[in-house]
């Protein structure tokens, strides 16, 4: 798992998701969500149009941008799909008596055409004239929207920009969450001081969002408080383990009868860790060893997940004994529906080229996803391929320890 980019799909859902049971979701689509506000704030062009021709339409109205009634806009292959959770899209005729919304800007491989926002799919339509003013509110409501996030943009002074920001984070949708956290990063260590103070009374949800990113805002102060947060966290699972019994380690084995609390300290430490080695600070390496190593003894396994994600971008020799923890426990134990992956343990002991790190990356010669790997990187620390045994790369590190 590339446990960053896999946060970032999107944390603001997966942190709801947190606290809801585990689900096979293999053989379903994940079907995205058709809201104007996905693709206003990227749109340059906000049109109401009819069928002109194939592959051609006819603006009727202009809600934003630089077109006028009776433009010809040139969309090729552009479909009313609707993408389903089991089986093919559903897609509907275009009439002449179909009238399309369209959130538009230009393309990336081709400035001079347009392409719908929202990866494609921020359109919406009705197969009835009458109807058209359905699509005129839609796209007003979402063009007005749009204005007062930019107002709030706007605001020179950068401790008052946070502020009018901060509402747009929450139940505007990924658009005006990612668009915001953007323009929040831009005021660096300002954001940070007030996420800082916040960060103790946000919900569960709102700190899940922002927890994995919090390096971009950078700051002591911010830095200070997530390490505080993430001490309370584990205070606070403590506290429920010696209510209610060791054995209730045995709960988060499964998911579906796991208390909401154990979930939300399972996604705040996951999340919140990933945050901390955002911030790239190898003084934070002692306090990480020490989160991974009572993560391994509650099984809180995505926390571990983490940790070699931080090991991985900041290599210290103390590490390498937490790694091979980490991997015995998950690997003789696996978590049942989350299993640890090989390859991120070969890719964390990677940037570790220390000969302590040769008996670690052995131990994995003979596994059959990342036995490969572990030999190239076995082979950029010693010098030479000894083979796929890990005999002759222990008798190396013997001698040369």
């Amino acid at each position: 798992m590339k446990h960053i980019q896999f946060i970032r799909f999107r944390a603001a859902a997966f942190a709801a998701a947190m606290i809801l049971p585990m689900a096979d979701v293999s053989h379903a689509r994940l079907v995205p969500v058709r809201d104007p506000r996905e693709g206003v704030l990227d749109a340059s062009v906000v049109v109401i149009v009819s069928k002109a021709g194939t592959n051609s339409f006819r603006v009727e109205e202009v809600v934003l941008g630089e077109k006028n009634v009776g433009d010809t806009i040139s969309l090729p292959d552009f479909r009313l799909y609707t993408v389903q959770m089991d089986g093919p899209e559903r897609v509907e005729p275009i009439t002449p008596d179909t009238r399309v919304l369209l959130f538009l800007k230009s393309s990336e491989k081709a400035r001079d055409t347009l392409e719908v926002t929202d990866h494609g799919y921020c359109f919406f339509w009705v197969q009835e004239v009458a109807k058209v003013g359905d699509l005129r509110r839609k796209a007003e409501d979402a063009v007005k929207l749009r204005k007062l996030w930019e107002q709030a943009r706007g605001i020179r002074d950068e401790r008052k920009r946070v502020e009018a920001l901060w509402p747009y984070l929450w139940g505007y949708g990924v658009s005006f969450l990612h668009h915001t956290e953007m323009e929040l990063q831009r005021t660096g260590t300002v954001a940070g001081d007030y996420i800082a103070e916040r960060l103790p009374d946000m919900n569960p949800g709102e700190r899940m969002t922002l927890l994995p990113e919090l390096g971009a805002y950078g700051g002591e102060r911010l830095h200070a408080a997530l390490i505080d947060h993430l001490k309370q966290r584990q205070k606070g699972y403590d506290a429920f383990l010696e209510k209610h019994g060791p054995d209730k380690k045995s709960l988060i084995e499964d998911w579906n009868s796991a208390p909401n609390e154990t979930k939300v300290t399972w996604g705040e430490l996951y999340y919140g860790l990933a945050g901390l080695a955002s911030f790239r600070d190898k003084r934070d390496l002692p306090f990480v060893r020490k989160l991974a190593l009572w993560a391994i003894d509650c099984r809180f396994k995505q926390t571990c997940d983490a940790a070699l994600q931080a090991f991985r971008d900041m290599p210290d020799k103390a590490n390498l004994p937490v790694i091979d923890t980490i991997w015995k426990e998950f690997s003789t134990r696996p978590y049942k529906g989350n299993e640890l992956s090989p390859f991120d343990v070969t890719r964390a002991l990677r940037t570790h080229r220390f000969p302590e790190t040769v008996p670690v990356l052995a131990q994995l010669l003979g596994n059959d996803k990342a036995g490969s790997e572990a030999r190239a990187f076995l082979t950029a620390i010693v010098g030479q391929d000894l083979g796929e045994k890990p005999t002759a790369w222990l008798d190396w590190y013997e001698s040369h320890k």
